[in-house]
């Protein structure tokens, strides 16, 4: 998947601790906040803002492809200033 390919994660939200996942919500708010927002998923930056959320696959699908479009040109304003000042 190209998630991983630009360093996503994907990590699990569970209610308890017996449920091994990455993620406990043990007292819902995550889970609140999502449905608040008719959201399944969260695509979260490392600076721990939230890029986007999605209600269903095909949502969540098309932010990834937005987010990684946006990366692509993000890289090329970069090699194109760094090829300037050579």
């Amino acid at each position: 998947m190209r998630w991983t390919g630009i360093g996503g994660q994907e990590i699990v939200l569970a209610r308890d601790e017996q449920s091994g996942h990455q993620l406990q919500d043990h007292n819902g708010n995550l889970a609140d906040w999502l449905s608040r927002r008719y959201a399944r998923w969260a695509i979260v930056r490392p600076d721990r803002y939230v890029y986007a959320t999605a209600a269903d696959e095909r949502a969540l699908a098309s932010q990834l492809e937005c987010l990684i479009a946006q990366l692509g040109q993000e890289r090329l304003g970069q090699q194109a200033l760094a090829g300037g000042r050579a």
